[in-house]
């Protein structure tokens, strides 16, 4: 026999050895506790959404730092390349970067920015010079790596934000189910 006190169990309708106070009490209570189930599987169901929620954000924010990690990584890389170009065109002798730019014929002004710019040559030729031949590769490799990580967290991230998977659905299906099953039962 089932349980009488279980919210699913239909009324019999024949039941005529029951009053009809006893009968609106055990809807009532029946009632009752249908509702406490649903508040509890609400509340159970909305603490796992406030938990992807948690992890959303947690995935968004590391995501975020690994892309902005992997940008200055990306832009030594750059660095690295434009220096080992500058040490291709100029070689390996500063005195030939200076010999590009001449100062013959030019104001003290223009000639006191060719020597700053003939300074910020011989400056980079000389890190060029420091440089490991693949450091500037091995750079690129790891900021496209940091870069890629971070782009798949910031995606999945994202997704687990989208405002389908942030709703109850169980709760809403089992409020719709509990519905019918009332008036079916009505």
């Amino acid at each position: 026999m089932a349980d009488p006190t279980d919210p699913h169990r239909p009324i019999d309708p024949v039941d005529t050895s029951r009053s009809s106070a006893g009968l609106a009490s055990d809807v009532l209570r029946h009632g009752s506790n249908l509702v406490q189930q649903e508040i509890r599987l609400a509340r159970a169901e909305m603490s796992e959404k406030a938990a992807q929620l948690k992890s959303a954000i947690g995935e968004l924010i590391a995501g975020a730092v690994l892309l902005a990690v992997s940008l200055g990584i990306l832009l030594s890389a750059l660095v690295s390349g434009v220096a080992r170009l500058l040490v291709g065109i100029f070689g390996d002798d500063p005195s030939a970067a200076r010999e590009v730019v001449a100062l013959d014929g030019l104001d003290e002004g223009q000639a006191q920015v060719v020597t700053a710019i003939n300074q910020n040559v011989e400056a980079a030729l000389d890190a060029a010079r420091t440089l490991p031949t693949y450091e500037g590769l091995a750079a690129l490799l790891v900021g496209v790596v940091f870069a890629v990580i971070g782009a798949l967290l910031l995606r999945n991230g994202l997704s687990k934000l989208d405002p389908g998977n942030l709703v109850p659905d169980r709760t809403i299906r089992q409020v719709k189910k509990d519905g019918e099953m009332a008036r079916d039962q009505i």
